[in-house]
């Protein structure tokens, strides 16, 4: 087993000699192909390992920087527009699991390809109880429980998103706030209250997607 070398921190010597490690970013690993760069720096010699290690490491970072500029910005006209369609989806798919789940069906019924959250037909207190957990997430700004969904939606849009972002992070916010709404329908459904539509319930969906890049001023 190689010992670690304080500097620099990607430094590492093997009984064979000097090698290099450098973790790539979570949010790059998808476009970079590989969780990490290793490679022999040919060396037993501390002094010379050191120098190969910084001028490899710096090449990386530069190559991380080049990735991160030819990432896609989430605009707020694509947040908005996403957080709707995930809106109407998450309640299309649950109110598809309440038609198939029928009385005697035990359980919770969700459907192929399809998270427990995004199609289920949860009853009121399932839903009252998480609703009171994503409030509570919201108020310390926790929206970790939409990253996976910001991630597939992104991923499914063909878009490219730095993770740590103020975009993203808006994204996971806005996503966390539409989940908010979603749960607030699927209490009326499991009480059987349907007196309302879905866009009087969740006025997002009702606010119109306007690209202010299009709007033609006087």
């Amino acid at each position: 087993m190689g010992f670690y070398v304080s500097q620099p921190l990607y430094l590492y010597q093997t009984p064979s000699g000097y090698i290099f490690r450098l973790r790539v970013p979570n949010d790059l690993r998808p476009v970079v192909g590989k969780t990490e760069f290793r490679y022999s720096l040919r060396t037993g010699a501390l002094r010379t390992a050191k120098y190969r290690a910084r001028a490899m490491a710096a090449y990386i970072q530069q190559l991380f920087m080049r990735v991160r500029s030819g990432m896609s910005e989430l605009t707020q006209e694509q947040i908005q527009r996403l957080v709707q369609k995930y809106i109407r989806e998450t309640l299309a798919n649950d109110e598809q699991c309440r038609a198939v789940s029928g009385p005697t069906a035990s359980g919770t019924t969700t459907l192929e390809g399809m998270t427990l959250l995004e199609s289920s037909d949860m009853k009121a207190p399932e839903a009252c109880s998480l609703l009171e957990s994503v409030n509570r997430w919201l108020r310390h700004q926790d929206h970790s429980l939409m990253q996976p969904v910001a991630d597939r939606i992104i991923r499914r849009e063909g878009l490219e998103v730095d993770q740590v972002s103020p975009e993203y992070l808006n994204f996971t916010r806005e996503l966390m706030k539409g989940f908010q709404s979603v749960l607030n329908v699927r209490i009326k459904r499991a009480e059987g209250d349907y007196s309302q539509t879905d866009e009087d319930l969740v006025p997002v969906l009702k606010q119109q997607v306007v690209n202010q890049r299009a709007i033609m001023t006087p």
